[in-house]
C-alpha cells in the first residue's frame, strides 16, 4: 500500500497546478519592451543635427553704450545679442530640444561632473544663453574684478538677487525646476543672459552658424522644440531612424 500512498498526493499536485508557475500579466516577463512612450521598441539610438534659421531681413549689429566702469566694460564693443543672425541665416542662441527621450539615453560619462558656468566678462555674460539640467549647480564666475550683481527673473524658482564684489571670484546657485530664467546685472543694466534650466535628456544650443548636434537619441517619434528668447517657440514633429542621423531644420521668418 505505502506505494499508492505517495503517488496520491503526487496526483493531487498536479492537478492543483502547483508545478507550474502562473502565465505573465499583460506588459511583463518576455513580451514587455520596457520602452518609453514614443521609443521603438529595442530601436538602438541615433544621433539628431540640422540648423536654425532665419528667414526675415538680417538685423545690422548694434552696439551697446557703456556707461559705467568704462576701464573695464569699455575696453571692447558690446552689442545687442537678442537676435544674432550669420550671413547666410543661420540663428544662434536657440535651444533645441527633444520631448521624451529619458535620461538613460544619454550616452554613458556625457557631461557627466560637469558644473555648467557662467561668466562675467567684459561686462557682458558668456554663454548669452546656457542650458543646465535642473538641481545641478551652477557656478558664476566674476572675471572683470570689480563689481556685479547676480539677479535672477524666474517663476518657478527662487529669485536670486546677490552681489559679487572683485574678490569673490565665484558663487553657486541652483535651480531645481525647469524654466526659461533671464539673468540680469543690477550694477552694468545692459548686461543679460538666458539660463534654460531642463530635465530633458538632449538639448543643446544652436552655434553662431545656426547648427547644432544631439547625440544618444533613441529611435521613436517624438516633438522638437526650439525656443529663442526673441523669436518665441516652435513645435515640429520628428522621426528618428535608429542608427542614421536624422535633420532637423526649423526656420523662424
Amino acid at each position: 500500500m505505502k506505494p499508492l500512498l505517495l503517488l496520491i498526493p503526487a496526483l493531487l499536485l498536479i492537478a492543483c497546478g502547483g508545478g507550474a508557475p502562473p502565465p505573465p500579466p499583460a506588459g511583463e516577463g518576455a513580451g514587455a519592451s520596457g520602452a518609453p512612450a514614443g521609443a521603438a521598441p529595442g530601436g538602438g539610438i541615433s544621433t539628431v543635427a540640422g540648423r536654425i534659421t532665419f528667414a526675415g531681413p538680417r538685423p545690422p549689429v548694434e552696439a551697446i553704450a557703456i556707461t559705467k566702469d568704462l576701464e573695464v566694460c569699455g575696453a571692447h564693443p558690446v552689442v545687442n545679442e537678442e537676435l544674432v543672425v550669420g550671413a547666410d541665416g543661420g540663428l544662434q542662441n536657440a535651444v533645441v530640444s527633444i520631448v521624451g527621450p529619458p535620461a538613460a539615453a544619454t550616452p554613458a560619462g556625457a557631461g557627466a561632473a560637469i558644473v555648467p558656468e557662467l561668466h562675467q566678462k567684459g561686462c557682458v555674460f558668456r554663454p548669452h544663453v546656457s542650458v543646465v539640467p535642473a538641481g545641478a549647480p551652477v557656478a558664476v564666475f566674476n572675471d572683470d574684478g570689480v563689481l556685479h550683481n547676480i539677479h535672477t527673473y524666474s517663476a518657478l524658482n527662487k529669485p536670486f538677487n546677490r552681489a559679487q564684489p572683485r574678490h569673490l571670484k565665484r558663487l553657486e546657485v541652483r535651480f531645481e525646476k525647469a524654466e526659461t530664467i533671464r539673468v540680469a546685472c543690477d550694477a552694468h543694466p545692459w548686461m543679460s543672459a538666458w539660463v534654460v534650466v531642463t530635465d530633458q535628456a538632449h538639448v543643446a544650443v544652436s552655434d553662431a552658424a545656426g547648427a547644432f548636434r544631439l547625440d544618444g537619441v533613441p529611435a521613436g517619434t517624438y516633438t522638437a522644440r526650439v525656443w529663442h528668447e526673441k523669436l518665441g517657440e516652435k513645435m515640429q514633429a520628428i522621426e528618428v531612424q535608429a542608427g542614421a542621423e536624422t535633420a532637423l531644420n526649423v526656420e523662424y521668418r
